[in-house]
């Protein structure tokens, strides 16, 4: 399955470029988001979304090494409300291990 890449520019572009209503996700407090699968596709495009849209993102990858070190650096330098962790959600010491 192919990402759109309007999504993409949505998410990772300038804020004034995007297609999309930011304010539609904008709330007069910070909301907290925990995204599972943050390293690709869909979860990846929306941990970037949401904090650049004034969430706190947590967002989790099985491995935060190798491949994906440099997706992590990518979405943790759009905010500083964005914080990637290291979690396999078929593991449950992973789980319990990755929100102390």
């Amino acid at each position: 399955m192919a990402i759109d890449r309007r999504f993409l520019l949505a998410s990772y572009g300038k804020p004034e470029s995007s297609p999309i209503n930011r304010s539609a996700f904008m709330e007069t407090t910070q909301t907290s988001v925990v995204i599972t699968g943050a390293s690709s596709g869909f979860g990846e495009c929306a941990a970037a979304l949401f904090a650049r849209t004034g969430h706190r993102v947590w967002g989790t990858m099985r491995d935060t090494q190798g491949r994906n070190a440099a997706k992590k650096t990518a979405l943790e330098a759009l905010s500083s409300d964005i914080t990637i962790l290291e979690m396999d959600v078929t593991d449950d010491v992973s789980v319990a291990s990755a929100f102390e």
